[in-house]
């Protein structure tokens, strides 16, 4: 164990021997030590439709989190590892109750019944994922001018006012850096780095295929917008790293079903010139009328779960020789950045985990201290 974490704890203990006979401040103090026991926390934040839960899937490698725009997309959820798949809404500020989980259309959703998002104050989410096991992932609902009452769900979460962010680090999703995301993440950057700087926030270029609207070069031309993000942000000190990521082709890759494959070597033998003409456009490719080996219904799943950019990959590594669905799921693993990605939390989370965990435990620490002072609680702030 690290010293960092062990000088947390004592700092931790300390004030819950000076604060003995306050039942409140110690179930405060106790949510410091639990914290440092945990799952390192990562949230996923961005604006509407950046891709946010979609990333979360990849990332995990199973299809747990909703992607539809449905209730539970605007609220804070929490993943957790869990030996069964659960769902809890926490609800009316100190209510509880279990939410179904179904697939709708091939589709994960969670059901709401009767409750509506505005009540629902987060969802607990368990499920058997190994990811989890190292890292709870937060996904947070999508920011934007136009739904103030949904961003300050996000904002309430990563940068309270009264207690340390939710969040021991931040991938904050990009799809352009205009002033509102610079201003989002300076307050991030307040709340979980504070004085020692941005300690853990990354940045993602998030559906990057369609930076090249699908293009085979599409990646090439989102490693050049994520390096001017990333000059920019480097400026301000608000993160530490940008990478491009097409999070619908790493989720496709990931859950690669071997129908799929075989339905992606039947294009890869179709006449390039009938594929290039109907892969115009995605309502193209599934029309029925197109001259393709592949039914229309395939391909327009295809098309949900790949994109075109993915389809467009898939067919050329099958022609390059790539013959076999996990080679295949691998190459396209690669190419969607998903990889870079999870090399860089590796880096700036997991290996600085202790010291990330320290630092949400004490700002909460000297929060609580601060709020409720005692005969000791100065001498504990001081160190």
């Amino acid at each position: 164990m690290s010293v960092t974490l062990d000088r947390a704890r004592e700092l931790v203990a300390a004030a819950r021997a000076e604060y003995q006979r306050e039942p409140d401040v110690r179930d405060a103090l106790r949510v410091c030590a639990d914290r440092l026991d945990e799952p390192l926390r990562v949230a996923l934040a961005g604006s509407l439709k950046a891709g946010k839960s979609t990333l979360l899937n990849a990332l995990v490698g199973q299809d747990i989190a909703p992607t539809d725009a449905t209730e539970c997309t605007r609220v804070v959820t929490w993943y957790r590892r869990g030996t069964s798949p659960s769902v809890t809404a926490r609800y009316d500020g100190d209510r509880s109750m279990s939410i179904p989980v179904l697939r709708r259309g091939g589709r994960l959703s969670f059901d709401f019944g009767d409750l509506t998002a505005d009540r629902v104050d987060r969802l607990d989410v368990e499920w058997p994922a190994r990811t989890l096991a190292r890292n709870t992932i937060i996904d947070t609902p999508g920011t934007s001018p136009l739904s103030l009452d949904v961003s300050e769900r996000t904002l309430s979460m990563l940068t309270p006012e009264d207690s340390a962010s939710g969040a021991d680090a931040v991938v904050y999703l990009l799809r352009t850096l205009s002033a509102s995301d610079t201003s989002f993440l300076t307050r991030i950057n307040d709340a979980v780095g504070g004085d020692s700087g941005p300690l853990g926030v990354v940045g993602v270029v998030s559906r990057a295929d369609e930076v090249g609207a699908g293009r085979m070069d599409a990646m090439m031309s989102a490693k050049e917008v994520a390096s001017r993000f990333a000059v920019e942000l480097e400026k301000t000190g608000l993160c530490q790293a940008v990478v491009p990521v097409a999070g619908l082709l790493a989720l496709g890759a990931r859950t690669l079903r071997q129908s799929e494959f075989g339905a992606l070597v039947a294009l890869a033998d179709a006449p390039p010139d009938d594929l290039q003409l109907a892969m115009l456009s995605a309502d193209r490719f599934s029309r029925p009328d197109m001259p393709l080996p592949v039914d229309a219904e395939t391909r327009a799943g295809l098309v949900d779960r790949f994109g075109l950019f993915g389809i467009r990959m898939a067919v050329t590594l099958i022609r390059m020789g790539t013959r076999d669905s996990p080679s295949l799921a691998r190459e396209l693993v690669e190419r969607s950045g998903l990889e870079e990605l999870r090399h860089i939390i590796d880096v700036q989370f997991g290996e600085r985990a202790d010291q990330l965990k320290a630092h949400s435990a004490l700002v909460a620490l000297d929060r609580v201290l601060r709020a409720s002072p005692a005969p000791g609680s100065r001498a504990i702030i001081d160190e």
